[in-house]
């Protein structure tokens, strides 16, 4: 046979031709395979689907308790020694999707709770507690009854409903809230619900917010609240103007104090039940303070009494006067307001007067259970004062003027000096009548109301910080308010909010709030039972 290559140089052509045909049938066999295994695969994935989704059914039935057919569950134990075999039949049905099913027992349980309302701050209490349970497999007529409880003393309800039953599934179990001194103060409770043939009882937390910031105004006006956006109406059946408001700042005693027109004095433990006591031959009485165990109330004519705290008896002393100790001054003009200056000074009582006395004093403060006095150089009828700011001074305000000062640690006797800081830069204040302020974390607050002859109808507001000016100043911020008001007489600040009082251009008296972290005002919700048309708040504590 004729080569067409040499040994050395190629291959034959039948080589080549056995070559591709070997070669050809395994790739066919390769192609074969892997055609049916494509199928195979196919086929599985497809199962696998179908085997999930009946499993998701049958899932979501056992999540609902739904079967689609009812059946019974039947369970033998052989019994050993002496045991007894035990039977048992459990009610209930079979879920199934497909190739899958299960049983579902028929279990009693809650689908859903609804408590209304969740809380309630002390004094402002609903007259019910509801609760709305919305059940799975429990027969109609079932009992339903709930415990008010205070968790230090479980085993003694502080009040229980009446019996209820469930009826399709459902119940509303009303628990009236008592009142008076049974109403439950404030603090976490549970609410157990016991429903009959179910072994563990529903337990739901409640809570009762205290009362934090009291209001009071004309004609025996007390206004409570939590957190200053919505009030409960407190008042008094008295026609006497009330003041001011303080709270001894001991939760353990938990004294606040009133004081107004004609000598009245109001004291309570808890912002809602109030006694009343009037001292006799005493005009009106227009602040009061705490301080050394004692309240502080200052008034009219140079009145002065105190109450002192007895550590024994757990109670506080009468009313007595307090200004036979004064040192070389004459007491004898209004006193307008008074704050105890503890917790940043030298432990004084220092009040705000008008300077018309005997001794023209703009001040008197305590110095080891004496007054003494103080006369600035701007002498007015001071009507506020408080401390703080950025300067951590005294402020005071009168109708048309502000002043501040502070210690004088270089003098023998402690005195007060004026301070230039605060005083520099102040607005024009002629067309003004100030009515309040406070002394707010690095800033001062100042409010009040335009005067006769103004033409800025707008009631008055003013900060000073460092906001504007390296050095502090003065400045009318603009607010953006969510009604229109023409006047505000009373100003406070508590954890971020800013409290202002006054009335809107229909002359209704109204409470805003403004929230730092949100960064608006709001219109605080006042009881309906308050005269709000007709009646002032006069000053507002928070504690």
């Amino acid at each position: 046979m004729r080569r067409i290559f040499s040994q050395e140089e190629g291959i034959t052509i039948i080589e080549l031709l056995v070559s591709v045909t070997v070669l050809s049938i395994i790739v066919i066999s390769f192609a074969t395979a892997f055609g049916y295994s494509a199928k195979i695969l196919k086929k599985v994935h497809q199962e696998n689907q179908a085997i999930h989704k009946d499993q998701e059914a049958v899932e979501n039935n056992l999540s609902i308790n739904k079967p689609q057919l009812s059946d019974q569950l039947k369970l033998s134990f052989v019994g050993t020694g002496e045991k007894e075999a035990l039977n048992l039949d459990i009610d209930g049905g079979v879920a199934y999707s497909g190739d899958i099913s299960t049983f579902i027992a028929e279990v009693p349980y809650v689908e859903s709770v609804e408590l209304t309302p969740e809380l309630h701050v002390y004094g402002d209490e609903p007259n019910q507690i509801k609760i709305k349970l919305t059940t799975k497999s429990l027969e109609d007529g079932t009992d339903v009854t709930a415990d008010f409880i205070d968790p230090e003393d479980p085993d003694n309800p502080l009040f229980s409903s009446t019996t209820y039953t469930i009826e399709d599934n459902e119940v509303t179990i009303s628990l009236s809230i008592p009142t008076g001194n049974s109403r439950p103060k404030d603090g976490v409770y549970t609410i157990v619900v016991d429903i009959k043939d179910m072994d563990t009882p529903l337990e739901l937390g409640y809570l009762v917010n205290p009362i934090r910031m009291v209001a009071v105004g004309e004609k025996g006006s007390i206004l409570t609240s939590y957190n200053g956006d919505k009030w409960a109406d407190q008042s008094q059946a008295t026609n006497k103007d009330l003041n001011d408001v303080i709270w001894d700042g001991d939760r353990a005693k938990k004294q606040f104090v009133v004081v107004g027109e004609d000598g009245i004095i109001l004291t309570s433990e808890n912002g809602v039940d109030w006694e009343e006591e009037n001292l006799e031959d005493v005009g009106d009485l227009e602040a009061v303070a705490y301080g050394n165990d004692r309240f502080v109330a200052v008034g009219e004519a140079g009145a002065i009494y105190s109450s002192t705290y007895n550590k024994f008896t757990k109670d506080y002393s009468g009313w007595t006067p307090w200004k036979d100790t004064a040192l070389g001054v004459t007491i004898d003009c209004d006193l307008n307001d008074i704050i105890f200056d503890g917790p940043w000074g030298n432990n004084r009582f220092v009040i705000a007067a008008d300077s018309s006395g005997e001794n023209n004093n703009d001040l008197f403060y305590t110095e080891e259970d004496k007054w003494r006095g103080k006369t600035f150089s701007q002498q007015q009828d001071w009507i506020n004062i408080d401390y703080g700011g950025p300067e951590d001074e005294f402020l005071l305000i009168a109708d048309k003027q502000m002043m501040a000062f502070d210690y004088d640690l270089e003098a023998d006797d402690f005195s007060y000096n004026q301070t230039e800081t605060v005083n520099s830069n102040q607005p024009d204040l002629e067309k003004h009548n100030l009515q309040d302020m406070t002394a707010l974390d690095g800033a001062y607050l100042v409010v009040g109301v335009y005067a006769e002859g103004d033409d800025d109808q707008s009631p008055k507001i003013y900060y000073y910080n460092y906001e504007n000016n390296d050095n502090g100043s003065w400045w009318e911020p603009s607010l953006s308010l969510p009604l229109n008001m023409t006047n505000f007489n009373l100003v406070n600040w508590y954890n971020q909010q800013q409290i202002m009082g006054g009335l809107d251009d229909n002359d209704k008296y109204q409470i805003l709030i403004y929230n730092n972290q949100i960064g608006n005002w709001s219109i605080a919700k006042i009881d309906e039972s308050f005269d709000a048309d007709n009646l002032s708040i006069n000053n507002l504590f928070i504690k």
